[in-house]
């Protein structure tokens, strides 16, 4: 009866193992994109914080403020594409 006992062990605790490792990565949090109308007005007073912001022109921008700056004085329309580096 042991060895019963024993196998049924090891096969839950190699089931649950599995069923930890398997699993999905947890999901980052969604980050909505820089409102540049917060920033309108202070671009002087950005700050040097990093915190990448990618447009869809291809373009990496120090962070939030500098994109909206960028942004906003733009003659050509700038869009956010997402947080962190472009490719």
């Amino acid at each position: 009866m042991s060895f019963f006992s024993s196998c049924i062990r090891i096969i839950f605790i190699t089931a649950l193992a599995f069923s930890l490792c398997s699993g999905k990565a947890p999901a980052r949090p969604v980050r909505k994109p820089p409102n540049c109308k917060d920033y309108k007005g202070r671009f002087s007073r950005c700050n040097n914080q990093v915190d990448p912001v990618c447009a869809k022109n291809g373009r990496t921008y120090y962070n939030g403020c500098v994109f909206c700056a960028v942004a906003l004085s733009s003659k050509i329309p700038i869009k956010f594409w997402h947080y962190g580096r472009c490719k």
